[in-house]
């Protein structure tokens, strides 16, 4: 006997006979024993020393009788515990079935009707457990022990034991509460747990009961446990095409990265694997036949149509519609061009964008590391697999290369369903100079036929007619594009409109990415460019164009309603979806709070298309701004595997650090001096709905500080301007109007005089700066006259506003008529909505209130992203 054994039985010998070991594992090691009181076999299990040294006698003396008043049928007793001369053990029955691991480990899957009823089973314990304040937090086959059919969980308390032992030593030596393979994000991140936790690994074993594996597996634990955090599981339907759409659904429900977005309880959980009619037919296989044997014949009937009209357990339908493309194998010795396989992949995703109704899906991200270093390693098997996973019904894949001077491409076209090759297509022309992306494009058109129904014209000639050379920087650009490479993707695209001027695509593109490089003069000449030749669009992609062009002029009900004509084409398309979630995110439509509608529109973006990058920055800044520090983290992570070139990346990480570790430990005025367009974007975002007043200002003061109004300049005016204008905003809203003041008076005196106008708004606004805005008002006068006839249209609005607030109504009458004029001539919308803000202020200076609340319900901001974020007058902040 070891020497284990001899200790467990020196402390335990007045009550309990140790027999043998049973097993070994990474917290505990479990003995068969005899209780002498009771002539009964009980298991004690001794906790390893490292731990039982960690956890202390007190705390797990605690926990043990927190969970040993847990008595459900499901959940096994706690007879006894104890601590002796180092050891810290707990009794329980002796369960003479196997474990549901060994049962996994002998059978792989189970049926279904039995895996699903074990899992019911358990998450009634759970339910019954969290209702009182018990979190397992070690779910996993090891711990659900089988008794005869039933189920029972095993080691409630111990978990939270340990989990809450802040022993360093426990920390060095590596150990993880939890195990990895069923490890809920949240539990892997360090944060605090709840019941949703366990419905997590609940969730976990009944994915590995159905499909035969865990939700994911790697080489290491670090693999796994990244997995949980960020990685999306394969489809248990696509292991185990049996399990209907109802169960795979509260599966996926179930493993969601965030807690809040599981199911709220155990119970739910089970309601969702239990539907009602189902319920106790379901319960096993012979009480669902002896169900039917023995009702009379009509009830027979009747059940089994309702039967025959629920979920089939079966292999799902997979949609015709929908293709992953992989890759290419470059066939050639040298590797000039390694890159040239993922550029036909996008030529080939690009040509069945324009043949509406197909879909694409990316396989390359759906490749492992090793497969994606050496594409020869992908078999039919895995891309069959990854194929059924995305519910596709067909895939494509092939070889590029030379053959003496010719180059080819050369797709083939494979069945899913039938797992057979259904068609080859082959493009070549001579190698000297040759764009193997417009070979694809050639090539994938001859694959068209066999995908879409017979008497279906797919015209790609807006592809196939343009200039290879065109196509090529194209291409090129769209792969920069995707990775976040904003810069490049516009000088590549705007290179292949040099090219080609009918490439609109190209234009539609570059218009896009000179709006996330701020350059929008350029969004505006692009996108015209789009609009001007729409005929050569496919109608989803005219419809992108006008949202586009709306989107860059500050119509955002307009954009809005163009982007969800093109989603209404094709609701699975990741570029309408995201251009939606920026209108949402950025302007101001005429909906109420945007903010969930846009983080909904980013979320859909990357459902068909995970390695579209631009939407993860914009949940990232989401979730940064909830607080949610760990699923920002996670989706940070994933952009950074993209290697993004943007400031945009690097304001995120500015906007994690400051929440996480607090504006006082933030090193801002490093930030500041080294990338202040970083240092303000990250402020900015933070200001907003102020989500984190502290970590906003803190960068505002450090852009002012590590720049200063003496160095004003065209370098660094625009950033001042906007730090000043962001601290400004955040003072006035806290009510710390000596230091707005303070702040304005500094800002004019280095030289930013647009300064003397947040005097007035601040002032209309609510803020006490009264004796300041009227200094305001007389320079004004002064310089442009009584009633302001030579100023501009929004001087006219703000001095009109100014007069209204004191009651003058005829000289707010003159201003006004004067800015309506102004309107009327130039056509201008900017000045149409000045002119109707003013009107409404008129109204309320005659005291005609409902007047005044029909006019300022009926403004709508019509201003561009970058005027609404810096202007003074476009958002409406008075008006509203």
């Amino acid at each position: 006997m070891s020497n284990d054994v001899e200790r467990l039985r020196a402390a335990v010998s007045d009550r309990y006979e140790v027999i043998r070991e049973l097993g070994h594992g990474g917290m505990a090691t479990v003995f068969l024993a005899r209780d002498v009181k009771h002539d009964r076999p009980v298991a004690i299990k001794v906790l390893q020393p490292e731990i039982a040294l960690a956890v202390g006698a007190e705390r797990f003396q605690r926990e043990i009788r927190i969970a040993a008043r847990l008595q459900h049928p499901q959940i096994l007793d706690l007879y006894d515990s104890g601590s002796s001369e180092g050891l810290h053990y707990y009794v329980m029955p002796y369960v003479e079935g196997r474990s549901l691991r060994e049962r996994l480990d002998q059978d792989g899957q189970l049926p279904a009707d039995e895996a699903l009823r074990i899992t019911a089973e358990v998450a009634d314990a759970l339910a019954y457990a969290h209702e009182h304040g018990v979190v397992h937090r070690d779910i996993k086959p090891e711990n659900i022990l089988l008794s005869g059919e039933h189920p029972v969980i095993a080691d409630f308390g111990i978990a939270r034991a340990i989990s809450e032992a802040s022993d360093d030593r426990l920390t060095a030596s590596g150990f993880t509460v939890g195990t990895p393979a069923y490890m809920s994000p949240e539990q892997a991140g360090g944060e605090q747990l709840d019941g949703r936790t366990d419905i997590y690994s609940l969730a976990c074993v009944l994915y590995e009961m159905l499909s035969g594996e865990p939700p994911f597996v790697g080489p290491n634990v670090q693999a796994v446990i990244t997995g949980h955090m960020v990685q999306q599981p394969r489809p248990v339907r696509s292991l185990r095409p049996d399990v209907p759409s109802t169960i795979s659904d509260a599966i996926d429900t179930a493993l969601a990265k965030t807690p809040g977005e599981r199911q709220a309880t155990a119970a739910d959980f089970k309601r969702e694997l239990t539907p009602p009619i189902l319920e106790r037919a379901l319960e096993s296989r012979r009480t669902l036949i002896a169900v039917l044997l023995g009702v009379p014949a009509v009830a027979t009937v009747l059940l089994l149509a309702t039967l025959l009209l629920l979920p089939e357990w079966r292999r799902p339908d997979l949609d015709r519609n929908r293709v992953v493309v992989f890759p290419p194998v470059d066939s050639r010795d040298n590797s000039a061009s390694a890159q040239a396989g993922l550029d036909v992949a996008l030529a080939i995703e690009a040509a069945l964008d324009h043949a509406h109704p197909l879909r694409w899906d990316d396989g390359w991200d759906r490749l492992e590391d090793p497969v994606r270093r050496d594409p020869l390693l992908l078999t039919a098997g895995m891309a069959n697999r990854i194929s059924q996973d995305r519910g596709a019904a067909y895939y494509i894949d092939g070889v590029i290369g030379t053959d003496g001077d010719s180059a080819t491409v050369l797709l083939h076209l494979h069945d899913v369903d039938g797992d057979s090759l259904l068609a080859v297509e082959r493009s070549a022309a001579d190698s000297a100079g040759v764009v193997y992306a417009a070979l694809a494009l050639r090539a994938v058109t001859g694959l068209l036929p066999e995908l879409v129904d017979p008497g279906l014209e797919i015209d790609l000639s807006a592809l196939t007619d343009r200039d290879p050379g065109a196509i090529a920087l194209w291409i090129q650009g769209e792969r920069e594009y995707r990775l976040f490479h904003f810069s490049g993707a516009l000088d590549l695209y705007r290179r292949a409109l040099a090219e080609d001027s009918l490439l609109v695509f190209a234009a539609i593109k570059g218009a896009q990415a000179a709006g996330w490089e701020l350059h929008y003069a350029q969004v505006e000449e692009l996108i015209d460019v789009a609009v001007s030749h729409d005929t050569l669009l496919p109608p989803r992609y005219g419809h992108l164009a006008h949202g586009i062009q709306a989107y860059s002029t500050g119509q955002a009900d307009t954009a809005i309603q163009r982007f969800e004509a093109a989603l209404e084409l094709d609701p699975h398309w990741s570029e309408a979806a995201a251009a939606l979630g920026e209108t949402y995110y950025h302007l101001i439509p005429a909906k109420g709070n945007t903010v969930p509608l846009a983080e909904t529109m980013f979320a859909r973006a990357l459902i068909p298309d995970t390695a579209f990058s631009p939407p993860l920055l914009h949940l990232a800044e989401i979730a940064i701004r909830k607080a949610e520090v760990d699923r920002a983290g996670r989706l940070l992570r994933a952009l950074a595997a993209v290697q993004p070139d943007s400031s945009y990346y690097r304001h995120a990480l500015l906007m994690l650090d400051c929440v996480e570790g607090g504006a006082d430990e933030m090193a801002w005025g490093e930030a500041a001096a080294s990338e202040p367009r970083a240092a303000l974007a990250s402020a900015y975002e933070l200001a907003a709905a102020a989500s984190d007043v502290q970590c906003a200002k803190s960068g505002f003061r450090a852009i002012l500080v590590e720049n200063g109004f003496p160095s004003y300049g065209r370098e660094t005016g625009g950033t001042i301007w906007s730090a000043v204008l962001g601290l400004q905003g955040l003072l006035v809203a806290e009510g710390r109007h000596g230091e707005a003041v303070a702040l304005l008076d500094s800002a004019v005196s280095g030289g930013l005089s647009q300064a003397y106008s947040l005097y007035l708004i601040d002032f209309l606004a609510g803020a006490p700066m009264e004796l300041e805005a009227q200094k305001v008002k007389t320079i004004v006068s002064s310089a442009f006259g009584e009633h302001y006839e030579r100023a501009g249209p929004q001087l006219h609005w703000l001095m009109g506003a100014w007069h209204a607030w004191h009651g003058e109504v005829e000289k707010v009458a003159q201003i006004s008529a004067d800015l309506d004029s102004m309107a009327e001539e130039s056509g201008d919308p900017r000045q149409r909505l000045f002119a109707d803000a003013l009107a409404s202020h008129l109204s309320l200076a005659r005291g005609d209130t409902t007047d005044a609340i029909e006019r300022l319900r009926a403004l709508r901001p019509n201003a561009t992203r970058a005027t609404l974020i810096w202007g003074l007058a476009e958002s409406l902040a008075v008006e509203r």
